[in-house]
């Protein structure tokens, strides 16, 4: 465990990284844009409690590939895998050779994890499920996010 200011407060306990569960994935760029430096400063102080970083919105996509590969490698060196957050769907109405490209350069990149959110798709279940057999074939985990049952209105 590490040691922290007010320990004398019980916390939750955390097995060491990595874990297979209980894991704490924290945004990277987009919602809040930074860059290496500022993800070395989190991963310094809190890097224990950071089992992950998702990139989001396609934010990679706007970083020349040294930039991603760098704040990648940054995790890794920090024990914390990388997804690319949803993008993919943006990928699939490129075809499937686009979906392949991508893939293989998000392994390249040195990303851990492709999510594939049906939050704003709709995909046939066979088709789907040779897409997670695509990612998975290439070496790479799948997060799947499913889409929200319902839909709350404000």
């Amino acid at each position: 465990m590490t040691d922290t200011a007010f320990s004398f407060i019980p916390r939750a306990a955390r097995s060491a990284k990595p874990r297979k569960t209980g894991l704490t994935e924290i945004r990277g760029p987009y919602y809040s844009a930074y860059g290496p430096r500022h993800l070395a400063d989190l991963l310094e102080t809190m890097g224990h409690w950071i089992d992950g970083i998702k990139f989001a919105g396609g934010s990679f996509a706007l970083m020349p590939p040294e930039a991603v590969k760098s704040i990648n490698k940054l995790a890794h060196d920090h024990d914390a895998y990388v997804s690319t957050g949803g993008w993919i769907e943006n990928v699939l109405r490129f075809g499937p050779d686009a979906v392949d490209r991508y893939i293989e350069e998000a392994k390249a990149l040195g990303f851990d994890v492709i999510e594939i959110s049906t939050d704003f798709i709709n995909l046939p279940t066979e088709a789907l499920l040779r897409l997670v057999e695509t990612v998975k074939r290439a070496g790479l985990k799948v997060q799947a996010r499913a889409r929200h049952p319902v839909r709350r209105r404000w």
